[in-house]
């Protein structure tokens, strides 16, 4: 099963409760995106991530996790390609920030690795179950 989350990918219509478009750092896609309603808007300027929001977001993997496991997947690919949240924080185009989570590839990865630790320790499934997809460039 896919554990992914759409950053800035998506529009506010699609998560009306908060309003919110979310990324590393508050920097837009160019392009548009089709809403809720099917009207194709401008993509929104998101908002970055505050540094509880990314350790809540981890343990959001990890409840999508236990959910799969419930569900009867053997299984969960983490998604941190193609321009989604993970892939946000990896790549510099989208990643400007100056805190542990941005600047060098070591803190860019740290996100990442932090689902995967929290999916580790966690144990609905054996890491052998639990794969990564990742992608040059945000392809």
């Amino acid at each position: 099963h896919l554990l992914s989350h759409m950053g800035r990918q998506t529009h506010s219509s699609f998560h009306p409760s908060t309003k919110d478009t979310v990324s590393s750092s508050a920097i837009a896609i160019e392009g548009e995106v089709h809403t809720i309603t099917g009207e194709k808007l401008p993509y929104e300027i998101p908002r970055a991530l505050t540094a509880d929001e990314i350790k809540e977001t981890v343990q959001d993997y990890v409840k999508a996790a236990r959910l799969a496991k419930e569900a009867g997947f053997d299984g969960v690919e983490v998604h941190g390609a193609n321009g989604y949240l993970i892939d946000q924080f990896l790549q510099t185009c989208s990643n400007e920030r100056t805190d542990e989570y941005g600047g060098s590839m070591e803190n860019r990865i740290r996100f990442l690795l932090e689902i995967l630790d929290a999916l580790k320790a966690d144990g609905t499934y054996p890491m052998e179950r639990v794969g990564v997809r990742i992608s040059p460039n945000g392809a």
